[in-house]
């Protein structure tokens, strides 16, 4: 993150802490006010004088300029200017002028203490996020519900969040109160429908953007008809303005999955479904749980937590060619790299994407873990047919045409196999307790 960047963030998130920009529209219509009392006092005031002392033919006499001063001064400070004889029409415009300078001056003073007291009074609330600045890789999280304060804290306990805003939006989102500063820093809100566009646009990143949509949990909405309409509306709302978002979406119940099928929505997961699976096989696998909550980087405190990870930047040049097969071998050789490969991510063109009919979403990669040979899975014996992105049908012609005599629901799914050549461009999925550097594969060093 540039410091220009940062410079820029830090005075516009200061701009809006305080409301400036409602503060200095106050104060100009004040400065107007106050201008407008100080030409209409200075000319009624030359006016007096010219009818009831001055001698001169006109009362626009260059002389008379002086009373302008006089009547600055005693609109901002309320004294008389010594020397200058006014008579008792000109004292009553003065005493005017004194007593507007004054009501003036209050409301200035008030809006000052107005601007003051409001942010101490949201001393424990999330700042809300400029409106006239867009952030460049922000994560934002529509919807509010029990598992916001959690999901925030994991977000930044994650190395792959640092450098990025979090913005939550929603009709309360001004409401959230933080205790702990530090734990949610560079978190911001903006309040509003969720599902407005206008919205959106104002939160919306200008380099790369992340949604999490959470489904509106409450006793009369959980796990019904109508529980998650606001995410799915929600989800419809972001990618109809923004397909290059990837979002992922909360859902309570199973059934309204079809309804995303079809969209670019990258992932969704379905609460309902997630759980009834964790709890059939962890009564079947006991552990099972504790393996989920693992791979996924558990909740503990412990300052090393081993996690998947999907390798951002562009695999080394060297490694072009190599099969996924010699790369785990080469890993597990390797004194120096602690980690675990469990698949790769293939990167598809969007024309490979159409003229396979493939589902991608919102995303570049067809994702295999823990590939395996090319072996038929029933009888054993090699598959050589591919299609033209590697992959190999799990079972042989032969034997799936045996099963589906007997199983008319058989199915022989595609898969990449294990000595699948990786490039540059893909992606390896690794388990570890950090980033890794594949440059360290072919570090002259350690090799």
């Amino acid at each position: 993150m540039s410091i220009k960047y940062k410079i820029k963030k830090a005075w516009f998130g200061f701009w809006q802490k305080y409301k400036l920009e409602v503060h200095l529209k106050i104060a100009a219509k004040l400065f107007l006010i106050f201008l407008m009392v100080w030409i209409i006092g200075s000319i009624l005031t030359i006016l007096s004088q010219w009818l009831f002392i001055s001698k001169d033919a006109t009362p626009f006499h260059l002389k008379n300029i002086d009373y302008f001063w006089t009547v600055i001064i005693e609109l901002v400070s309320g004294f008389d200017v010594p020397g200058v004889k006014l008579h008792v029409v000109s004292k009553i415009i003065s005493v005017i002028i004194l007593m507007t300078g004054i009501v003036i001056i209050a409301i200035f003073t008030g809006q000052i203490v107005s601007m003051f007291v409001h942010v101490l009074q949201r001393t424990h609330h999330l700042p809300e996020k400029p409106g006239n600045f867009k952030f460049k890789r922000p994560i934002i999280i529509c919807g509010i519900n029990e598992k916001l304060y959690p999901i925030i804290e994991e977000l930044k306990r994650s190395v792959l969040c640092q450098g990025r805003e979090i913005i939550i939006v929603g009709h309360e989102a001004d409401k959230i109160k933080v205790e702990e500063g530090k734990k949610f820093k560079d978190t911001w809100y903006t309040k509003g429908d969720q599902a407005n566009r206008k919205v959106l646009e104002k939160v919306l990143g200008e380099e790369e953007n992340a949604a999490i949509i959470l489904s509106r949990e409450s006793v009369c909405y959980r796990n019904t008809g109508y529980s998650d309409s606001k995410a799915i509306e929600t989800a419809l709302a972001i990618e109809g303005f923004s397909e290059k978002t990837h979002t992922v979406v909360e859902l309570m119940n199973e059934r309204h999955i079809p309804h995303l099928q079809h969209t670019k929505v990258n992932e969704w997961i379905s609460v309902f479904e997630y759980g009834i699976k964790l709890v059939s096989q962890s009564a079947l696998q006991p552990g099972m749980a504790n393996i989920y909550l693992y791979l996924l980087g558990d909740t503990s405190e412990r300052e090393k937590k081993d996690q998947v990870y999907f390798s951002r930047l562009q695999l080394p040049g060297k490694m072009e060619g190599m099969t996924y097969e010699e790369i785990r071998n080469a890993i597990l050789t390797n004194l120096t790299i602690d980690a675990t490969l469990i698949g790769f991510a293939k990167f598809v063109t969007k024309e490979t994407s159409e003229k396979l009919k493939l589902n991608l979403a919102n995303t570049s990669f067809v994702r295999q873990l823990n590939p395996r040979s090319r072996r038929c899975s029933m009888c054993g014996s090699e598959t050589f047919k591919v299609d033209e992105l590697g992959r190999v049908f799990e079972k042989c012609p032969r034997c799936f045409s045996k099963e589906k005599d007997s199983n008319k629901y058989a199915s022989n799914q595609l898969f990449l196999p294990k000595d699948t050549v990786i490039k540059k461009e893909d992606q390896l999925i690794y388990l570890s307790d950090k980033e890794l550097d594949f440059n360290q594969l072919f570090d002259k060093e350690v090799m």
